[in-house]
């Protein structure tokens, strides 16, 4: 497992250190906050049918394969990313097909072979913590090395390292053997009827497109809040920073919680995080702006730890190659409904962190209403 744990952590270092800068990239070079959505909007509406698409092409070729395929998406936008100006939308363009078929790669492709090189169903919440743990640690570094860059250099300076890193990141994909790397003939890609036909995936996956509304404005709009706010980009990238080090300490502590009972983890976390949303519509201080960062990383480590062990846990039942292409896909729905109703808005942060709110606590109430209604274990 180690060259797979290996690759993953140099990988988010790469995605990590310039990430959470591409919109305000975008806002350098001169495109508008709405071309800026309209950017992640094509995104997202892109991205969803391209899982279906990867999915079965994991099928041919296998899982390793695809994410390779997915690094070389990835580093081809940034090469296309470093020449971009104001009103080339051909080259926009390019951008948002060469990004969603990166993310539809990444996403389906290291979660199926998360589930494949864990092999115990039982220690699932402890490996997830574990995974969590990796990535966040790399992600910490990301940020720093991301700013370092900046200041020292160039946006390209750092899209040039980027690549570099992510070059690095699939050397030991090509050394790695495990079993199923490709799914079985009996492994098929369910239709959405039959995989949705339980309960247990009907909540799961609700929880999911809801807490799409908490990654989309986490990761996109609340940078450029930051940024717009401060016009600093050492202050967008300290936003990383401490999600990534409250993550790093607590992300196996979470594993380990994870085992308890994880829609009240997951209901009473949604809650808090809904409150800080509407703090933050409130406005407050620069201090609260960064100390919500950190209360906002912690509660959301232990939300998506239980969140993500229980649909893994199903994915070992039902096939995780279903299980991968649809998370992500129905976590780009709840995504796509942000971007979309943002696109059209006049107040789009109000807008954004008030339907956030929304999206929590709903998700809130789903999960507490599920486990007061769970059946007691004697």
């Amino acid at each position: 497992m180690w060259r797979f744990d290996l690759s993953i952590w140099m990988h988010v270092i790469a995605r990590s250190s310039i990430s959470i800068f591409i919109p305000i990239f975008l806002l350098d070079i001169g495109y508008s906050l709405s071309a800026v959505l309209a950017f992640y909007l094509a995104h997202v509406i892109v991205d969803i049918p391209l899982n279906f698409l990867l999915a079965r092409l994991i099928q041919k070729i296998g899982a390793i394969k695809v994410y390779l395929i997915g690094t070389a998406a990835i580093i081809a936008f940034f090469a296309l990313f470093a020449q971009l100006e104001m009103s080339q939308w051909y080259l926009f363009g390019s951008l948002v097909l060469l990004i969603s078929i990166y993310d539809a790669c990444y996403w389906v492709s290291h979660l199926y072979l998360f589930e494949k090189v864990s092999h115990k169903t039982k220690n699932i919440s402890d490996n997830t913590g574990i995974l969590y743990t990796i990535k966040y640690f790399a992600a910490m570094l990301g940020p720093a090395i991301g700013a370092i860059v900046l200041i020292a250099g160039s946006s390209k300076h750092l899209m040039a390292l980027s690549i570099f890193i992510f070059i690095l990141s699939a050397i030991p994909l090509f050394r790695m053997k495990i079993d199923h790397e490709k799914p079985s003939k009996n492994e098929v890609l369910l239709s959405p009827k039959r995989f949705f036909k339980e309960s247990f995936e009907r909540r799961n996956f609700l929880s999911m497109a809801l807490w799409g509304f908490h990654k989309a404005s986490e990761a996109v709009i609340w940078p450029v809040f930051i940024y717009i706010t401060f016009l600093s980009l050492e202050a967008v990238a300290i936003v990383p920073i401490i999600i990534s080090v409250t993550s790093m300490i607590f992300s196996y502590v979470a594993g380990k919680f994870a085992h308890r009972n994880r829609e009240r983890i997951i209901a009473i976390c949604a809650i808090i995080i809904a409150a800080i949303w509407i703090l933050r519509l409130l406005g407050y201080s620069f201090n609260f702006y960064f100390a919500s960062v950190f209360l906002v990383g912690f509660f959301a480590l232990f939300l998506s730890v239980s969140l993500y062990s229980n649909i893994f846990e199903r994915g070992s039942k039902v096939g995780m190659l279903s299980t991968s292409t649809y998370l992500n896909a129905v976590s780009m729905f709840g995504q796509l409904f942000i971007f979309l109703i943002l696109y059209f808005a006049v107040a789009v942060f109000k807008v954004d962190f008030l339907l956030t709110a929304i999206g929590l606590m709903v998700l809130g109430l789903a999960n507490t209403l599920y486990s007061l209604s769970k059946p007691k274990k004697s």
